[in-house]
């Protein structure tokens, strides 16, 4: 929903994310920035589930 509401108010830049349980908006260059690393074990998890 938080999603829309930037669409709705022509917010461009910005993603909606997740943080301590609330909802943020946050610059996307700040989200690409940091490289984040899936653990091995979930790629294998999925494998079981997918």
């Amino acid at each position: 929903m938080a999603a829309t509401d930037l669409l709705a108010d022509r917010k461009a830049g910005v993603i909606p994310i997740r943080q301590d349980g609330q909802i943020a908006v946050v610059p996307l260059r700040d989200v690409i920035a940091e490289t984040k690393r899936v653990p091995r074990e979930l790629y294998d998890l999925q494998q079981v589930f997918g």
